[in-house]
């Protein structure tokens, strides 16, 4: 039986759970991924590394770790006519970056001139708990390889990579999709 480890595709469920313990993320249908080619954000590769089909695996992550900390220069003040005439506290959007990347923004006040926006991640300064069970192991082919190292993140900051993207977040109204965890 093969474990998640350098150059095997892994096929995994996982749960992400805020610091309350309010689940806000899962996958019902296993995701895939070619260890070790920054597919995963580092802490997730850690959590899986080891793991044979059917095992799982629960961990808590620091903010640091995580999602990051809270930043106050996170918090900004943009035009009024940037959003629609019915915004509201609370409100939350996703929104493209200066650099063409979605992210999550949070409305913290509206005023007639301006909105005061927060762009921090969800779940940025919680700790936070994920758990994964790996669904499926295989050593990886030659083609898989040679795609993941065309693929690989080039230059990227891990310590402000996110286990997962606000957008994918689910909060709110949104239908949670959970999975049975032994």
């Amino acid at each position: 039986m093969h474990q998640a480890g350098p150059d095997t595709i892994v096929s995994f469920f996982y749960e992400l759970f805020d610091a309350e313990g309010e689940l806000v993320e899962a996958c019902s249908v296993p995701r895939s991924i070619a260890f070790g080619y920054g597919q995963a954000a580092p802490e997730l590769e850690s959590a899986l590394s080891g793991l044979a089909p059917g095992q799982s695996r629960a961990v808590k992550l620091a903010a640091k770790r995580a999602f990051g900390p809270r930043r106050q220069d996170k918090i900004l003040r943009v035009e009024r006519s940037e959003f629609p005439d019915e915004v509201l506290v609370g409100d939350e959007f996703t929104a493209e970056n200066q650099a063409g990347e979605p992210g999550f923004v949070r409305v913290l006040e509206v005023a007639p001139e301006f909105v005061v926006i927060d762009t921090n991640h969800p779940l940025a300064g919680q700790v936070i708990e994920l758990r994964v069970e790996v669904d499926e192991v295989r050593p990886a082919t030659s083609a898989e390889l040679d795609d993941a190292r065309r693929m690989l993140p080039s230059g990227h900051d891990e310590t402000g990579q996110s286990l997962l993207p606000a957008s994918q977040l689910l909060r709110g109204g949104a239908t949670k999709t959970a999975r049975n965890s032994p």
